[in-house]
């Protein structure tokens, strides 16, 4: 008799290796840019005008699709003080 495997997905315990990828030059610019006006979407959603009251949901997802840009953001790039200087 031959034994055939039960299940052949791997096992929730198993290592799984994530890949990142970064953009760089204009690509980069223009995601960022792209996520600064999302920022300012769900900026603008939470505020109260005479017409309308502040939307959470509304703009939560504009911040949610604003943090799914910058995973992919690499900030080595900016300035960040040493934490020595505090």
């Amino acid at each position: 008799m031959s034994s055939v495997p039960v299940s052949s997905s791997p096992s929730p315990l198993q290592k799984r290796t994530m890949v990142t990828t970064t953009l760089s030059g204009a690509a980069k610019d223009a995601k960022m840019k792209e996520a600064e006006e999302y920022r300012k979407k769900a900026k603008a959603a939470m505020e109260k005008t005479f017409f309308t009251r502040p939307d959470p949901i509304v703009a939560s997802t504009y911040y949610k699709r604003v943090s799914t840009m910058y995973d992919g953001y690499d900030f080595s790039d900016l300035y960040l003080p040493s934490s020595s200087s505090f």
